[in-house]
Parts: structure tokens; C-alpha cells; sequence
């Protein structure tokens, strides 16, 4: 029983006149790309959006149980509940 050669990747290997074309080329100048700085206080509002403080919570509370995994909604809806009543 003869055994099959094994398929040959649908990836096309570059050929030579590829691999001379990207070296032959210029590079562009690049566009300005900068991203604009946000100030510190919508960095902050940003940073403690609701389910940011419940998500930081629910971790906690997995850490202080022991870190049983399976219980996630169990310390989703209790860190909620916490966040909740402090408001």
C-alpha cells in the first residue's frame, strides 16, 4: 500500500519577481497617525466605568474565595449587589 504524499500548503511561496518588486519599491511617507492625549480626568471616568469597578469586584471576590473556578455569576451578581448598595 503506497502512502500519499502529504498536501502541499495553499500558501504561494513569493516568487523572484515579487521579492525584487518590495525591495525595488520606495517606502511612502507615512500618514499622521498620532492618537490625541485624553485628559487625566476622562482617562479616570473612562477607567471606572460600571462594569470596569463590577468586573475588578468579581475578581476580587473569586481571589478571596479561594479561586474556585465555575462561580463567576455567583460573583458578578454579589459584586454588583456591593456596588449597588454603596451608590
Amino acid at each position: 500500500m503506497k502512502s500519499k504524499s502529504p498536501a502541499k500548503s495553499p500558501v504561494a511561496e513569493p516568487t523572484t519577481a515579487t521579492a525584487k518588486s518590495a525591495v525595488a519599491r520606495k517606502p511612502r511617507a507615512r500618514k499622521n497617525t498620532s492618537v490625541a492625549v485624553t485628559s487625566s480626568a476622562a482617562r479616570d471616568a473612562a477607567a471606572t466605568a460600571p462594569q470596569d469597578l463590577i468586573a475588578q469586584r468579581a475578581y476580587e471576590l473569586f481571589i478571596e474565595q479561594g479561586g474556585e473556578h465555575g462561580r463567576d455569576i455567583e460573583h458578578w451578581l454579589a459584586a454588583e449587589r456591593e456596588l449597588l448598595t454603596r451608590a
